[in-house]
């Protein structure tokens, strides 16, 4: 009995330090675990500001203010952890203010892209600030992670030894008492296991931050595209030159796809292809009700046998899935992206396009808005005419065209009469229908090389290119009769016609300027109103 008790003893004593042991490798696998939750919340918050700062999509916030929540609480652990291990609390120490650092890094940037724009946004980011701050936190959590390795490979060390002289007074205790050896058994197999599922959970954690970090890696990279597309987008000019851009960025993004960018055409009857990218069947033109996703005002994603119908102009792809994502900016749809293959309704397809539609949808905006402003700042908003500033520009360069290659060019000078008296008489609406019907009638009349602008009140200018005198003289007198002629009507009832007084100027030698030519047909037109009005008059 002596002998079982020195030997249950013994085994006991030895079973205590195989538990402690294995407690031990157990709790230095859960701090490094913690290093690399750390490493990734980290991660998770430097995607999420950059996410956000490249596309302002707010969910991009969302991981960055999950991950700035979990940082401190982190810290607190990690030093809590290593409470007995002075170099290791050292290391966490000067830990703490890199990581307050990068993180104020961050919210900075965040900070001017909501004050000064994605641009100084951008800069702020391009300038690899808290680059040096990270790597720093990186070497810190990896002379963490390696000491805790070390420490682990010497405590397994220590349990192997420990487990083998168990070991060994288990067997002399098994010959004194078969039914404690057997509970010590099972004590010792349970031991075990635990240490077995330890180790299979931490290659799976380490398994699951490689693919966590791969992903985010992989989402970086398709933001820095969209990115990159979108700052060329800001820069053309015209539709045309944005069709010829966005092609071969959508096919980087879309490698396995095939697709296309329409736009509206401005009837708003139909839209227009712009580009093609990837190849597949394209219609050049298709109408707003060939498509699910602009008759619904939404995305729409067409799977092969998912009960979803497809679109009228995906009719020639087969039954490949398809996705449609309108264009929409400013509370308006101008537009539309598809893209067809296999992946097109994939989760992380739909992700990249939704993004790259929204790039698209803000440059083909612009340029159209650029395109109005342009309009509006040469027309006559009244008559639709153009206005003097064009005519500046336009009489130069036509007239330089003519003296270079020799050829006739005329100015007509016209003039509303007593446009002031049928104003006091009638209105100015009824001036205003005047003026516009006038216009109309002299833009039905002449060519399209031919030129008409208002210059202010009721006078205007008719700008002939390549147009004899003789016949100038005719078309002119055919306009004044014309327009003598024309029944003029407001509100429903009938108002008084109208006439003009006409003065005509051609270029006569090689030294005239415009203002020489607008000088002789302004003369020839005062003689007109001399003359008694409603004529014309030719400058000698």
């Amino acid at each position: 009995m002596a002998a079982v008790l020195v030997n249950a003893w013994v085994f006991y004593s030895y079973l205590n330090a195989l538990l402690d042991a294995g407690n031990a490798v157990r709790a230095v696998q859960h701090t490094e675990r913690r290093i690399g939750v750390f490493l990734e919340t980290l991660l998770n918050a430097e995607t999420g500001q950059r996410g956000y700062v490249l596309t302002a999509d707010g969910q991009y916030l969302r991981p960055y203010l999950r991950a700035v929540g979990l940082v401190d609480e982190q810290l607190d652990q990690l030093g809590e952890d290593f409470a007995d291990d002075p170099i290791q609390l050292a290391r966490v120490e000067t830990l703490a203010p890199l990581v307050r650092r990068k993180l104020d890094e961050m919210a900075e940037s965040i900070a001017i892209r909501l004050r000064d724009g994605p641009e100084a946004a951008r800069a702020f980011v391009a300038g690899n600030a808290g680059v040096a701050d990270m790597d720093e936190i990186r070497a810190v959590l990896q002379s963490m992670a390696g000491d805790k390795t070390r420490r682990l490979a010497a405590l397994e060390a220590s349990y192997n030894r420990t487990r083998e002289i168990t070991m060994l007074s288990l067997g002399v205790f098994v010959a004194t008492s078969i039914a404690l050896v057997a509970a010590l058994l099972a004590m010792i197999r349970r031991a075990e296991r635990q240490r077995i599922q330890a180790a299979a959970d931490h290659a799976r954690y380490i398994e699951e931050i490689t693919r966590t970090v791969t992903q985010i890696e992989h989402e970086r990279n398709e933001v820095a595209d969209v990115n990159e597309m979108a700052s060329f987008l800001q820069s053309c000019h015209s539709a045309a030159e944005l069709g010829k851009t966005v092609g071969a960025f959508l096919e980087r993004s879309f490698p396995s796809l095939a697709g296309g960018l329409y736009i509206f055409a401005p009837s708003r009857n139909d839209l227009q292809l712009a580009a093609a990218f990837g190849g597949g069947s394209l219609l050049p033109r298709l109408t707003p009700e060939q498509c699910w996703g602009l008759r619904r005002g939404g995305p729409h994603a067409h799977r092969v046998a998912a009960g979803v119908p497809q679109c009228a102009h995906h009719a020639g792809s087969g039954e490949r899935a398809a996705l449609c994502l309108p264009l929409i900016a400013h509370g308006e749809t101008i537009g539309l992206l598809t893209l067809t293959g296999t992946a097109a309704a994939d989760v992380g397809v739909r992700r990249v396009a939704d993004g790259a539609a929204r790039h698209l949808a803000l440059a083909i905006a612009n340029l159209q808005l650029r395109d109005t402003l342009k309009e509006q700042s040469i027309r006559d908003p009244l008559t639709g005419t153009f206005n003097r500033r064009h005519f500046d520009i336009v009489g130069r360069k036509e007239l330089a065209q003519c003296h270079r290659l020799g050829r006739d060019f005329a100015l007509v000078m016209i003039d509303v009469d007593h446009f002031k008296r049928y104003n006091d008489m009638h209105g100015h609406a009824a001036g205003d229908l005047a003026l516009v019907a006038i216009c109309d009638h002299v833009h039905g009349a002449i060519r399209e090389s031919d030129w008409l602008f208002r210059l202010g009140g009721e006078e205007f200018v008719l700008l002939l290119r390549e147009t004899e005198p003789d016949d100038a003289a005719r078309r002119c007198e055919d306009l004044r009769k014309g327009i003598a002629r024309l029944k003029i009507t407001g509100n429903g009832a009938a108002l008084p016609s109208v006439t003009v007084s006409m003065g005509l100027a051609t270029r006569q030698a090689a030294s005239d300027t415009l203002d020489d030519i607008l000088a002789r047909a302004d003369e020839a037109l005062y003689q007109s109103k001399d003359a008694g009005r409603n004529r014309l008059t030719i400058a000698p």
